[in-house]
């Protein structure tokens, strides 16, 4: 009995000490909060109060996510030991406890921690925001992102050579670490900073307001973004590449340079650039500066009531070679980096307009940049009227929609009003505007001139001074598009201004420009005229118009926008011709193209959805050396604020040439079709003259036999294709080679000699499928007078019993 009894014992003692070691594996979970969301997250490892680390959830567990759960205790996270993420952001927690060694990323922000604990050696990435923290523990050399910002922080450990971006902002940090080469963003603003270690070669983005900061160490090619606003500084140095750029509540009250800059608070406009008398004893970093103004009393000095000359291309060759272009700010100024040492040319370009240079006498200056002469200031162009031009350079207008009512923006009159100038004071003269397709004139808004007379949409304004009234406004009406009107529909507005007065230039009194009706569209686009196509022999300009919108929900305080010219484009005909608001506008050698609005303040739809739109408007030509065929392509980008751009579409123009075009007429099956895309298309019936209906495209499927032809209509140029006889049932043709025309192209006479005698006609049309002359084959030689014909191209048809045959011809 003594011996059953203690073999029981010895039983029931093993159950116990296996039941000992089976719970000594599991972790006590002592938050509640904690726990509960265990409970409902890994319900198969709990048991009771526990987790079992063994379970093949845990273990299997990456991203561990208990953020705003209301924890303040942590125990027991230690059990995932191959998370790699842990977000524990927003909580009660004063600590943490031993971290997982596998873990990538931690996100702690939004506690009340006090200290961290050893970080793992993997850490990439750890974001503390706003906790108590006074001292951080030994970095990680992994790690690539630190985000500890609203820290009572005195000091920061050796930084890691792998950072990337850095966020010590809002602490109490009166000095900062060596910067790792390897940085590209940093922000510590709201600091007790005196200086900056040296800015590292890849830093791009720099927030640095808000300290103590006398002055700002020199500035890498990559550094791009900087807000250094709210620091004593009383210098910047070489701001470089820099694009955006808010130096507000600072003692700057020059720039060194105006960089790259496309955003800037306050305007760039606003601030000088440093002369080399400056009162803060700043550097001066560019070589050749100046200002362009109108020199009204032709003294030569720019006095404070004579403006400057904004929008002015400016060119710098050195060595007698072009080698950069700016373009003068709203207060005349401008300025170049030579870079190297050399004889610069510096002129301002008057090429086509009507103002000359009054001074320097030469209209350039002419300096050499050496070792020990660098700079060369007050390069000033003292601008004078040269004569009367009067000019239409701007129609503008949004997207024509069926049924809408738009403003259609007209910048003509005396052309140097534009510029600042009045050359044109007394003189009168004619604005005539000529509106065509469907739509109709409505009204003149209230700032513009009501037309003298107004009959079948053609608007007549007699103007007594044209120095009287705004070349950028006066101009402007309410067309109203029809209801019917056919998305795809042209509406032609041409602007004549005209004068008895002698005139400089003649060539800009006339402007047309070509609308399409659409049905919806995007409030940010691109627009080219003329569409399409470039005639290889015609002026060569194209025009185009940016569009943008603010369709957001709280005003744009900035705006840019960029444009690749292509390089079939002459850069140094670029010419402004319009705008909404005011641009800052750069060009570089490259193609790069800015317009600049800073500080524009611009309205979102919702708040005020006329003044959301803008654009801006420009004209360039095209290369001598262009080759038929070849594609000129453009698109912009335009950039809101700090949002990613909105590209627009793009525009093509295909160079072609008039004179070597030749429509033709190729056949597949019941399908004709021509040879040229493109283009707007009217495929004709020979025999009858007339226009097929619904036959505009570059196909067409006849319905029957017959002679047919198309007109392919390019804008600038129009060609008609030889008739072609076309037959389901496949009726036989003469042979062309049995039929001489001569002579081919004609003056006054035109003979026709056939191989053979045939019963038929012969018969005459022009390009528009009209019937001219019509002829009975009474012989094999038929000889017709054509004296009274204009010249242009014609299709002769001979038609016999035995076929038919078409062919081209051309009265010289």
């Amino acid at each position: 009995m003594r011996a059953i009894l203690r073999k029981v014992i010895l039983v029931l003692s093993f159950i116990i000490g296996l039941q000992m070691s089976v719970n000594a594996q599991k972790v006590y979970i002592p938050d509640s909060a904690f726990r509960a969301w265990l409970n409902v997250n890994y319900t198969s490892c709990m048991v009771g109060d526990s987790i079992d680390p063994s379970c093949p959830a845990v273990l299997n567990a990456k991203y561990i996510d208990v953020s705003n759960r209301g924890i303040a205790d942590l125990t027991g996270i230690e059990v995932f030991v191959n998370d790699t993420l842990l977000n524990c952001a927003n909580n009660q927690l004063t600590s943490l406890p031993t971290l997982p060694s596998s873990l990538l990323q931690l996100k702690c922000y939004y506690n009340q921690l006090t200290n961290l604990p050893i970080l793992p050696s993997s850490l990439v990435s750890l974001d503390c925001y706003s906790n108590n923290l006074s001292s951080l523990p030994i970095l990680p050399t992994s790690l690539n992102i630190l985000i500890c910002s609203y820290n009572p922080l005195f000091n920061l450990p050796i930084l890691p050579p792998t950072l990337k971006h850095l966020e010590c902002a809002q602490n109490q940090l009166t000095s900062l670490p060596p910067l790792p080469s390897s940085l590209k963003s940093l922000y510590c603003y709201s600091n007790q900073l005196t200086n900056l270690p040296t800015i590292p070669p890849s830093l791009t983005y720099l927030e640095c307001w808000s300290n103590q900061l006398n002055s700002l160490p020199t500035f890498p090619d990559s550094l791009t973004t900087l807000w250094c606003n709210i620091n004593p500084i009383s210098c910047l140095p070489d701001l470089n590449r820099i694009t955006t750029i808010y130096f507000t509540n600072t003692l700057v009250n020059c720039l060194s340079s105006y960089g790259n800059v496309t955003s800037s608070t306050p305007s760039l406009t606003s601030v000088p650039l440093c002369d080399i008398f400056n009162s803060n004893g700043c550097e001066v970093l560019w070589n050749i500066e100046g200002t362009s103004y109108v020199d009204a009393d032709t003294n030569c000095i720019k006095d404070t009531t004579e403006r400057g000359f904004a929008n002015q291309k400016m060119n710098l060759y050195k060595n007698g070679v072009l080698n950069q272009q700016t373009y003068t700010i709203a207060n005349g100024n401008y300025s170049f980096d030579t870079f190297s040492n050399g004889v610069y040319k510096t002129e301002l370009d008057t090429t086509g307009l009507p103002y000359e240079i009054n001074c320097p006498s030469t209209g350039f200056y002419l300096d050499t940049i050496s070792a020990t002469d660098t700079i060369k200031y007050d390069r000033d162009f003292a601008l004078k009227c040269k004569g009367i031009d009067l000019a239409a350079t701007s129609i503008y207008a949004l997207n024509f929609r069926p049924a809408s009512l738009r403003t259609v923006n007209i910048l003509a009159g005396d052309l140097t009003n534009f510029y600042g100038l009045n050359c044109s004071a007394g003189v009168g003269g004619t604005v005539t505007i000529t509106i065509t397709g469907a739509c109709n004139y409505v009204s003149s808004p209230s700032y513009a001139l009501t037309p003298t007379t107004v009959a079948s949409n053609v608007l007549t304004f007699s103007i007594a001074d044209f120095g009287a009234i705004s070349y950028d406004s006066t101009f402007d009406f309410n067309l109203l598009v029809d209801t019917t009107a056919a998305l795809g529909s042209q509406i032609f507005i041409t602007v004549d201004v005209t004068t008895t007065s002698a005139e400089l230039n003649y060539s800009n009194n006339q402007l047309t420009q070509c609308f399409t009706v659409v049905g919806s569209f995007d409030p940010n686009d691109k627009a080219v005229y003329p569409q399409n196509i470039m005639e290889v022999n015609s002026d060569r300009w194209l025009t185009y118009t940016v569009r943008f919108q603010n369709a957001g929900t709280a005003e744009a305080e900035h705006i840019y926008i960029t444009d690749t010219l292509s390089s079939l484009l002459d850069k140094s005909t670029f010419t402004l011709l319009s705008y909404s608001h005011e641009p800052f506008v750069q060009l570089y050698n490259d193609g790069l193209l800015k317009f600049n609005f800073p500080n524009i303040n611009f309205p979102d739809s919702n708040t005020n959805e006329p003044a959301s739109h803008g654009y801006v408007q420009f004209k360039i030509r095209a290369k001598d050396s262009l080759v038929v065929g070849s594609t000129i392509d453009n698109t912009a980008n335009i950039f809101f604020d700090f949002n990613a751009p909105v590209i627009t579409n793009t525009v093509s123009n295909t160079v072609i040439n008039c004179s070597l075009l030749q429509a033709t007429i190729t056949q597949t099956g019941t399908t004709l079709e021509t040879n040229l895309p493109n283009a707007v298309y009217q495929w004709i019936n020979c025999t009858t003259g007339t226009a097929i209906a619904g036959a505009n495209s570059q196909t067409f499927n006849p319905t029957q036999s017959g002679n047919y032809a198309v007109i392919v209509d390019f804008g600038t140029c129009k060609d008609t294709s030889t008739c072609y006889y076309f037959s389901p049932v496949g009726i036989n043709e003469i042979n062309a080679s049995n039929i001489s025309i001569q002579p081919n192209p004609f003056n006054n006479e035109l003979k026709v000699t056939l191989d053979k005698n045939y019963e038929g006609v012969i018969e005459v049309y022009n390009t528009l499928g009209a019937l001219i002359t019509s002829e009975k084959l009474q012989s094999r030689n038929v000889t017709m007078n054509t004296s009274t014909w204009n010249a242009g191209v014609y299709i002769l048809k001979v038609a016999t019993n035995d076929g038919v045959v078409v062919k081209k011809v051309i009265k010289r």
